[in-house]
């Protein structure tokens, strides 16, 4: 019935204006997401004429407000407590010039903690606790009072509060 149409349209836009402020909250929480959703790989580091230094200003500039910095375990601790921070130093100080948040996500097991010290890329670990001491020294590095920000006092002080224990747990290895 068209005489009913105003009516409801009406009735809609009182909806939305009663809701806007949670409406603007869920919008805004979709924009975060995606404005986090560029990626640094420790092996573009490495790519000759990568000019990752513009990419992050660029990255910046444009409203991204935070990367996902991939972290191998097995590249930052070859054998059981002994940690090469520099290309996951890198990464950090990278994102961090540009004020850039990292939020680390954790790459494969170190070889060292499977059978065989042989790795196929996945997080299936024989004992969580290795993970666990592996995480407290990267919280140690990159987190609040980390050493890493203590050793790099000319970057801005972005200390790393998520981390992305698992991406795709589901995924299968062949």
């Amino acid at each position: 019935d068209l005489e009913q149409i105003p009516r409801w349209l009406f009735e809609i836009r009182r909806g939305i204006h009663q809701h806007l402020a949670e409406f603007r909250g869920m919008i805004l929480d979709v924009i975060h997401y995606f404005m986090f959703l560029e990626m640094l790989w420790p092996e573009w580091l490495k790519t000759p004429g990568l000019d990752l230094d513009a990419q992050c200003n660029t990255m910046a500039t444009r409203g991204i407000y935070g990367v996902r910095a991939n972290i191998i375990w097995n590249d930052v601790e070859p054998q059981q407590g002994q940690f090469v921070w520099a290309t996951s130093d890198l990464t950090i100080a990278l994102a961090a010039k540009h004020g850039l948040r990292s939020e680390p996500v954790f790459l494969g097991g170190a070889d060292w903690t499977r059978p065989g010290g042989v790795g196929n890329g996945h997080l299936n670990l024989p004992q969580p606790s290795l993970f666990a001491n592996f995480m407290k020294a990267i919280v140690g590095r990159y987190g609040r009072g980390g050493s890493f920000w203590g050793e790099h006092p000319e970057l801005p002080l972005l200390p790393i509060e998520q981390y992305e224990v698992w991406n795709e747990p589901n995924f299968q290895n062949d």
